[in-house]
């Protein structure tokens, strides 16, 4: 995530698994599917985290870091430099993002696609390819799309929609349970891979760690210029 922009993958890197037998029966009902979204039933997480960012394709950077994640759409996010200071430091509720640059006490603000369920969330079940779909609506159009492994049941991905048109696509892979260790964040032009490492989960968490940050002493500016030059 410099998360960003915010801002998951790599399938060449995902282990090789075995053949399903035929005689196996998953269970892709409605709540079979909604149980096996990626971080259902967890509360909370923590983990140590090795990120790539790239534009258009090209790498942008790359950092070690440190994750605090409340699902579906909360998290602190701090990246390291090589010498294990700050080098930015990411917090995410709802979408609402601010990543301050202590380096510069530049704070950028601004939105990124949720993934939220809406209050009035609706549910359909379908096949893509002969791969189980969830689809999420409300108000009568798609909010969120979910795609599944045909023969894991593991949740590949979500699609996030914005007025009918795609807003953001998330990618997992390299499960562990119900958490997956590598996570794709796609915005079209950017990209951000994540890599999670050693994570913990049901670890308690302080409010604090996701309050928007003091803009004391900050200059203020918005969050798509975070990779502007001053």
């Amino acid at each position: 995530m410099i998360f960003l922009a915010i801002s998951l993958g790599a399938c060449s890197m995902r282990p090789r698994r075995a053949v399903v037998p035929e005689t196996f029966i998953m269970d892709f009902s409605l709540e079979g599917l909604k149980k096996r979204r990626a971080f259902e039933g967890i509360e909370s997480l923590r983990a140590e985290v090795k990120a790539r960012i790239s534009r258009d394709g090209k790498k942008v950077a790359s950092f070690k870091g440190a994750l605090a994640f409340r699902p579906p759409d909360t998290m602190r996010l701090r990246m390291f430099t090589p010498f294990g200071t700050t080098a930015a430091d990411l917090v995410r509720v709802v979408g609402r993002t601010e990543i301050h640059v202590p380096g510069k006490d530049n704070l950028y603000v601004g939105w990124t696609p949720a993934l939220t369920t809406p209050d009035d969330a609706e549910y359909r079940i379908g096949l893509d390819k002969g791969r189980p779909v969830l689809a999420v609506l409300s108000g009568g159009e798609v909010a969120a799309r979910y795609l599944y492994d045909q023969q894991t049941g593991e949740n590949l991905l979500v699609e996030s929609f914005s007025g009918g048109q795609r807003a953001l696509l998330v990618r997992f892979g390299n499960y562990a349970g119900s958490v997956p260790g590598l996570i794709e964040f796609d915005f079209g032009d950017l990209a951000v891979e994540m890599e999670l490492r050693d994570p913990e989960v049901g670890v308690e968490l302080e409010d604090r760690l996701f309050h928007p940050f003091d803009k004391e002493d900050k200059k203020v500016l918005p969050l798509g210029r975070i990779f502007m030059k001053d």
